[in-house]
């Protein structure tokens, strides 16, 4: 007698956890995938803005800053310019080839103060900028491009 009202309370937890708590599961996962690829997209825009523009102003970070955390939880972005200098390698009077150096390389906290005093952060025409978008310690988005254009004077 005592099996019969166990086995229903089994029966009715079992049916919880199917109808409830799995399509919460799923539907939080598939949450999660979309915020990420909304990210992914609002920093591709961003760093290709900066490529084709050749800075980064006040406006267009926060803008940036913004559209990111409306994604949901709190994320952290580092910002990487990287500048190579290639010298030309000569034995006698033939051209070997380039050797490529870092000429400079400036991380997020340079780059924001300089934005943050001066309004904008020039880029080096050539360069690579690296916007990457963190969230809890693991990269979520990592975005590269090369700076082709340079502002107007």
């Amino acid at each position: 007698m005592m099996s019969e009202p166990l086995g229903l309370l089994l029966d009715i937890i079992g049916a919880v956890i199917v109808m409830f708590i799995f399509p919460i599961l799923i539907v939080t996962s598939m949450q999660e995938r979309t915020q990420e690829r909304y990210v992914r997209k609002v920093t591709e825009a961003f760093t290709e803005n900066i490529c084709n523009m050749g800075y980064i102003d006040e406006a267009a970070y926060e803008a940036f800053i913004s559209k990111i955390g409306n994604a949901g939880s709190h994320r952290n972005v580092r910002i990487m310019e990287t500048v190579h200098k290639y010298d030309p390698v000569y034995e006698g009077d033939s051209f070997m080839g380039r050797i490529n150096e870092y000429e400079s390389i400036k991380g997020t906290e340079e780059i924001l103060d300089i934005m943050f005093d001066e309004g904008t952060y020039e880029c080096r025409y050539g360069g690579m900028i690296n916007i990457s978008v963190y969230e809890g310690g693991m990269g979520v988005v990592n975005c590269f491009g090369t700076v082709k254009g340079q502002r107007d004077q």
